[in-house]
This record gives C-alpha cells, sequence and structure tokens, in this order.
C-alpha cells in the first residue's frame, strides 16, 4: 500500500486556482504534488510491472529449488494483486470520467 501513497495522495490537499499554468494547484498534500497526471499514472504502473517482475523472480527460484520463504512469494504475490486491482480501478474510473465528458453538451 505504501508504494500506492504517492499516486494516491497525489489528488489529495484543496485546489487552489491556477499555478499561473492554467492548471489548477494543490495545496499540502503528499509527495508528488503538482506533478503531472501522466506522469503520475507512468510511475504506478511502472511500480507494478516491477513488482510483477520481482513475483515472477521469486515464483521461478522458489521452483528452481532456491531457499525462497513461501510467506514472501505469497505476500509478494497478494502484494501484486492488490496493485493490478487497484491499477484496474483507477483505469475504469479515468473511463468514466471520460464518458461523462463526453455525454456532456457543448
Amino acid at each position: 500500500m505504501d508504494k500506492l501513497i504517492p499516486f494516491l495522495g497525489s489528488a489529495s490537499g484543496p485546489l487552489r486556482p491556477s499555478d499561473g499554468g492554467g492548471r489548477p494547484s494543490v495545496s499540502g498534500g503528499a509527495p508528488g504534488v503538482g506533478r503531472d497526471f501522466a506522469e503520475t499514472l507512468r510511475d504506478a504502473l511502472r511500480e507494478v510491472e516491477r513488482s510483477e517482475r520481482e513475483v515472477a523472480a521469486l515464483s521461478q527460484r522458489m521452483a528452481a529449488g532456491e531457499p525462497v520463504p513461501v510467506e514472501e512469494v505469497v505476500l509478494k504475490s497478494q502484494e501484486l494483486t492488490f496493485l493490478v486491482l487497484a491499477a484496474a480501478e483507477v483505469r475504469n474510473r479515468v473511463i468514466e470520467a471520460y464518458h461523462d465528458l463526453m455525454r456532456m453538451p457543448l
């Protein structure tokens, strides 16, 4: 969960009118405030990919007979599951917001 805090916390804090760049800015909040949404999303997806590679490597080591604690493999697998579910939920919400915007009259 700590790995998603910068991603999930980037929208925390009250919005201020503008930072001069045409975008509203956020006051307070988590580290990474003021970052571009695409950059934040890219970082979160990279974290999911990194976690996926880590779980695959642990599983392969365990299958090869190396002494890898089973609880570590299970914990990392569950962490990956959570990250993938969170990423899918963010994707669903972005698509929903896009559809809402497209339905708005001009």
